[in-house]
């Protein structure tokens, strides 16, 4: 189907996770709406989708283009919004380093290179099914493939987002007092 589409001249569109076919057993396990729990990690997500999604809001301006690891930070139950930040495996001081033991699931990879929070500030948000169509290359064996982070490393990282937003906030709001 790809050569075919690339022999006309076209490119093969990803299908969104919501218009995607059901999974057969022996197929990969598609990454859906119902894997989309906080401490779920996206190894690939890709950022153009969700910035092309109105339903999809960022903090940081401008927002990361970047497509690659997103952790899942929160899901709000009663309006479907989900909270997003974005990992790396480039150090900086201030990064937040995600400790091997948080690291569960996933290849092997994911459970050993040091990785670690971008920016605790910056965050993305929007409804599941924005982040599993953002997240279409995101295939497995099996739903115990899937990487998450444990309890403790969800804590650290909301913990560092507290951080991060009170920072934020205040460098804010000093600013407006110094305009006054």
């Amino acid at each position: 189907m790809k050569e075919a589409l690339s022999a006309a001249g076209l490119k093969l569109r990803p299908v969104p996770q919501s218009e995607a076919e059901p999974v057969g057993a022996s197929d990969p396990v598609g990454f859906g709406v119902d894997a989309i729990t906080p401490g779920i990690v996206v190894l690939d997500l890709d950022p153009i989708l969700l910035l092309n999604d109105k339903r999809v809001t960022y903090t940081q301006n401008p927002p990361c283009r970047r497509s690659g690891p997103f952790v899942c930070v929160e899901v709000a139950d009663d309006r479907d919004e989900t909270t997003w930040a974005g990992l790396t495996f480039a150090y900086r001081p201030e990064r937040l380093l995600l400790r091997p033991e948080w690291r569960l699931g996933g290849t092997e990879r994911w459970r050993t290179k040091d990785q670690y929070l971008t920016d605790g500030a910056s965050l993305w948000r929007g409804p599941r099914e924005a982040f599993a169509d953002a997240a279409w290359r995101e295939v497995h064996n099996s739903g115990d493939e899937i990487p998450r982070l444990s309890e403790a490393g969800l804590f650290s990282v909301r913990l560092k987002i507290e951080r991060a937003t009170a920072t934020v906030q205040n460098r804010r709001r000093r600013r407006q007092e110094q305009r006054r």
